[in-house]
C-alpha cells in the first residue's frame, strides 16, 4: 500500500508531505518525534478524519487548513482508520458486537426461542395495560428482581417461583393500583423518612384494630378490596340473576345491590372513623410539605386502604406483581408452558455456551497472557455473549498471591498504579484491534507514543502485540514515539529492515518533514569507521574515553579526560596526540584516517563550530554539548580563580565548580542560569551509558546553539 499525507496548518503542522510506501513484508513504519515536533498533532490529524471531521488549527484559527490523505491514489476510507492514544480511560471500543461468535449455536437458541419470545411479548404486552409502565423490558427486569434476589436476568427463574402463588384462589386485590403511583424512587425515599414513616405505623394500628373489630372484614384476610372483588364476580357472572345467594357476616343475602351497599358502607364505616381520619390528617400534612409527595398524596386520598401495606414495600411490591399476573392467568400459564417444554434442550444450549471459545475469549486470553498486572480479566455474562449478542460484561479478579476477590473496575482503577491503569486501557483496544481482524479489510494503525509510562515487562508485551500486528494481512501501522529507546526496539522486534521504514521528524522553515533516519544501527560503527570526518572524530573522544576506563587503560582514560574537562594541560592537546590515544583503544586501520595535525584541540574544536553545517546530526550536537562544557568550566575556573582548589577536583569536575561559583557568587544571577543549563542538559551528552543519545535528539539543536553563544558572551 502507497500512502500519501499531505497536511497543512493542522493541529500545529504548518506544513508536511510524505509519502508510506509500505509492502507485505514490510507494514510498519516507525517515527522517532521529539516532544513537541508533531506526533500528537499527527495523531490527531488522522483521529478527526477517521470520525469525518476536517482539522484545523487551534493556534491560527485563521489559516485555512489542508488534509489529503490517499491510499493507493484514492482518498482512504475514513472507517479504515485506528488511531490509538497513548491512554484514554474512557475509551471503550464500538466494534465488540463483531466478536460475538458461533453463529449455529445462536441459531438453534433462537429457534428454540422463537415461540417462548412471542408468549413472553404478549404476557408483558398484557402487564403494561394493568401496571401501567411504559416499557415492557423494564417489566421484565423488575419481576426478575422483585422475585429472584435483586437479579434482573432471572425473569424465567422469578416466574417458576410464584407459579402456584398466581394461580392461587387469595391473591390480595389492588384494582386501580398502578406500579408507578409507589414504586418509583423518589416515593420510596419519601417513605424511608422518619417522620412519615411514624405516622403510616400510627395508622396501620388503627386500621387493623378496626378491622378486627368489624363484622365482615377479617384483618389479613378479607378485606373491602377482596370483598369489593367478589361482589363484582357474582355480578358479572349472573349469580344473583339465577336467584342464588349468599350468607355475608351471618346474613342471608339474594340481591347484588344490597351485598353492594353493606360493603361500601362496612368501608365507609372504617374509612371514615374519626380516629382512622385524624391519624390520616396528620400524614397527609406531612406530605403536603414535601413537593415530591404531591403525586403520592392524591394516590392516598383516592385509596387510603392502600396505607396499610407501605410498612413493608418490598411485600407490597410483591404482592402487586402477584396481582397483576393474576388478571392475565392465561398469559402467565402459556409462557411458562412453553419455556417449560424446552427447558431441557436450552439448559444443553446454554452449557455449549458456557464452554464456548469465542473471539471474546481469545481477546481476553491475549490480555491475561502478556500484560503482568495484579487483576485478571473474565466475562460475567458468557452465555448472554454468545446466545443473545449481549456485549460481554467485563468483570475483574484482584489477585494477591493466592487470594483473588472479584472487584469493580471503579474501585479496581482507585488501586491501581498509572502503569497499570494503561494497561487496563490497552484491553479495549486489544477488542477492537481483533474485531477488526475479524472483519477483514484495509486497516490503518496510527499508534501514539503507547509505551509512555510502561515498565519494560509490559512495554514488551505491547512491542509483541505491535508483531502480530505487522503479520496481519492488509494491516498496516505507523507508531510515532518521543523515546529513542522504544522507537529502537520497534524496529528491532519487527525486523523493520527497509531504511525508509524508520524515520526521523525534522524541522525545516517550511514546516518539518519525514526523513530517513541516519543511524539505524549502531552509531558507534558509523563513526569508527569514518574518523576522516571532524565531527565524527571529536564526538568519538567520548565513547574512546569511556573505552579505555572499562578496559582498565587510565593513562588513555585520563589523557582524554583533558578534552573533556578544563584541567591542566587542556590547552596542550593536540589532534595527533589525541590520535595516538586512540591507537591504543581502537584498531590502527580505522585510526590511520585521523590526521597528524599539530593543531591544538580546542583551536580544532573552535574551528568545527564556526563551519558546522545547517543539516545537524547526532555527531554534531555532541560537539556543541563538549564545547558548551568547556567553555563553561573555562568561565568558573578563571572567576573562582584557586588553582589549589581545582586541581584537587578528582571528578563530577563541571558539578563541583558550579557548587563553587554559587557559593563566592551568589548575586550573579544571570551567569548561574547559564551554568545550570549547562550542568542540565550536557553530561549525558558526552558519556555512553544506555540512554546516551536521547537528550541530543530530544534537544532541538537551536536550543544548543543558543546556549553555546550565551556561555561564550560570558568568556
Amino acid at each position: 500500500m502507497k500512502l500519501k499525507i499531505d497536511f497543512e496548518n493542522c493541529y500545529g503542522i504548518k506544513k508536511l508531505k510524505h509519502e508510506f510506501e509500505f509492502s507485505e513484508n514490510s507494514k510498519t513504519f516507525s517515527i522517532y518525534a521529539s516532544n513537541g515536533t508533531m506526533k500528537t498533532s499527527f495523531a490527531k490529524t488522522f483521529d478527526d478524519i477517521s470520525k469525518g471531521k476536517s482539522p484545523k488549527d487551534l493556534i491560527f484559527t485563521d489559516r485555512d487548513s489542508v488534509c489529503k490523505i490517499d491510499a493507493n491514489s484514492q482518498p482512504i476510507n475514513k472507517e479504515s482508520i485506528f488511531v490509538i492514544r497513548s491512554y484514554d480511560k474512557d475509551y471503550q471500543s464500538d466494534k465488540r458486537s463483531l466478536l460475538l461468535a458461533n453463529k449455529k449455536l445462536r441459531k438453534e437458541y433462537e429457534d428454540i426461542y422463537k415461540n417462548i419470545e412471542q408468549s413472553k411479548e404478549d404476557f408483558l404486552k398484557a402487564l403494561k395495560k394493568i401496571c401501567k409502565i411504559t416499557r415492557i423490558d423494564e417489566i421484565e427486569k423488575n419481576i426478575s428482581k422483585t422475585f429472584h434476589h435483586k437479579d434482573e436476568n432471572k425473569f424465567f427463574e422469578a416466574l417458576n417461583r410464584i407459579r402456584d402463588e398466581v394461580n392461587a384462589d387469595d391473591i390480595k386485590q389492588y384494582k386501580n393500583v398502578h406500579y408507578k403511583n409507589i414504586f418509583q424512587d423518589a416515593i420510596k425515599e419519601l417513605l424511608t423518612k422518619d417522620d412519615i414513616r411514624k405516622n403510616i405505623q400510627m395508622y396501620i394500628e388503627k386500621y387493623d384494630a378496626l378491622l378486627e373489630g368489624s363484622t365482615y372484614f377479617k384483618k389479613g384476610i378479607f378485606n373491602h378490596s377482596q370483598a369489593e372483588e367478589i361482589a363484582n364476580q357474582l355480578k358479572s357472572n349472573g349469580f344473583f340473576k339465577a336467584n342464588h345467594a349468599v350468607l355475608f357476616g351471618g346474613e342471608k343475602i339474594e340481591d347484588e345491590r344490597k351485598l353492594i351497599d353493606i360493603i361500601e358502607t362496612e368501608k365507609n364505616k372504617i374509612l371514615t372513623d374519626e380516629t382512622l381520619q385524624d391519624t390520616f390528617k396528620k400524614l397527609d400534612d406531612l406530605l403536603r410539605k414535601n413537593e415530591g409527595a404531591r403525586s403520592l398524596r392524591e394516590f392516598l386520598l383516592e385509596n387510603q386502604f392502600i396505607i396499610a401495606e407501605l410498612d413493608n414495600l418490598d411485600g407490597f411490591e410483591a404482592n402487586l406483581w402477584k396481582y397483576y399476573m393474576s388478571e392475565n392467568k392465561e398469559s402467565f400459564n402459556k409462557l411458562l408452558e412453553e419455556y417449560d417444554s424446552n427447558k431441557a434442550k436450552i439448559k444443553i444450549i446454554f452449557k455449549k455456551a458456557n464452554d464456548e471459545k469465542n473471539d471474546w475469549t481469545a481477546a481476553i486470553q491475549i490480555f491475561n497472557e502478556r500484560f503482568i498486572v495484579p487483576f485478571e480479566v473474565i466475562v460475567n455474562n458468557r452465555i448472554a455473549v454468545v446466545l443473545e449478542e449481549h456485549s460481554p460484561v467485563i468483570g475483574f479478579d484482584f489477585v494477591e498471591q493466592s487470594e483473588r476477590k472479584t472487584i469493580l473496575k471503579d474501585n479496581l482503577l482507585a488501586v491501581l498504579s498509572q502503569g497499570e491503569k494503561r494497561a487496563l486501557y490497552l484491553l479495549d483496544i486489544i477488542f477492537e484491534i481483533e474485531a477488526r481482524k475479524k472483519e477483514g479489510g484495509l486497516h490503518l494503525f496510527i499508534i501514539d507514543d503507547i509505551a509512555d509510562s510502561f515498565d519494560y515487562k509490559n512495554k514488551y508485551a505491547i512491542i509483541e502485540y505491535l508483531k502480530d500486528i505487522s503479520e496481519t494481512e492488509d494491516f498496516f501501522q505507523i507508531v510515532l514515539s518521543h523515546n529513542y529507546d522504544f522507537h529502537r526496539t520497534i524496529a528491532s522486534r519487527l525486523s523493520i529492515q527497509k531504511r525508509h521504514n524508520k524515520l526521523e521528524v525534522k524541522k525545516n522553515k517550511g514546516g518539518i518533514a519525514l526523513n530517513e533516519e541516519k543511524y539505524q544501527h549502531s552509531v558507534f560503527n558509523d563513526w569508527r569507521i569514518k574518523l576522516d570526518d571532524k565531527y565524527k572524530f571529536i564526538a568519538s573522544i567520548g565513547m574512546v574515553r569511556n573505552l579505555a576506563e572499562y578496559s582498565g587503560n587510565d593513562s588513555v582514560f585520563n589523557n582524554l579526560t583533558l578534552c573533556m574537562h578544563m584541567k591542566e594541560g587542556a590547552d596542550d592537546i593536540k589532534i595527533k596526540f589525541i590520535k595516538e590515544q586512540f591507537n591504543e583503544i581502537l584498531p590502527n586501520e580505522v585510526v590511520d584516517k585521523i590526521s597528524n595535525d599539530e593543531t591544538c584541540f580546542l583551536d580544532f574544536l573552535e574551528e568545527s563550530i564556526n563551519s558546522m553545517p545547517s543539516d545537524v546530526e547526532l555527531e554534531h550536537k555532541i560537539v556543541l554539548a563538549i564545547s558548551i562544557r568547556l567553555e563553561a568550566e573555562k568561565f568558573m575556573i578563571k572567576k573562582i580563580n584557586d588553582e589549589e582548589y581545582v586541581k584537587n577536583i578528582k571528578k563530577n569536575q563541571t558539578q563541583k565548580l558550579l557548587n563553587k561559583f554559587k557559593i563566592l557568587f551568589p548575586d550573579d544571577a544571570v551567569s548561574i542560569k547559564i551554568l545550570n543549563k549547562v550542568q542540565l542538559m550536557t553530561p549525558e551528552s558526552i558519556h555512553i551509558n544506555s540512554f546516551m543519545f536521547e537528550p541530543l535528539l530530544d534537544m532541538d539543536h537551536e536550543y544548543l546553539t543558543k546556549l553555546n553563544t550565551e556561555i561564550r558572551e560570558l568568556n
